[in-house]
């Protein structure tokens, strides 16, 4: 939906691989999976905000969690 809109945008299928390339791509928005196993979205939360890149990205937290 956002690349319909206009938006560049980029996918990660696992954590490491999305910090790898965000310093080039510099993004303005992440959607954060919480529970994927590995890495978790809290984590990988602070890895993001630590990078001199991340200061300032909005971080969009997305879940599947939920009751039965």
């Amino acid at each position: 939906m956002l690349a319909l809109l206009g938006h560049e945008t980029r996918t990660a299928y696992d954590r490491l691989a999305g910090l790898a390339m965000a310093p080039d791509f510099r993004p303005e928005f992440i959607l954060l999976a919480l529970g994927i196993p590995g890495l978790d979205g809290y984590a990988t939360a602070e890895r993001i905000r630590r990078a001199p890149w991340g200061a300032e990205v909005c971080l969009v937290a997305l879940t599947g969690w939920g009751p039965d």
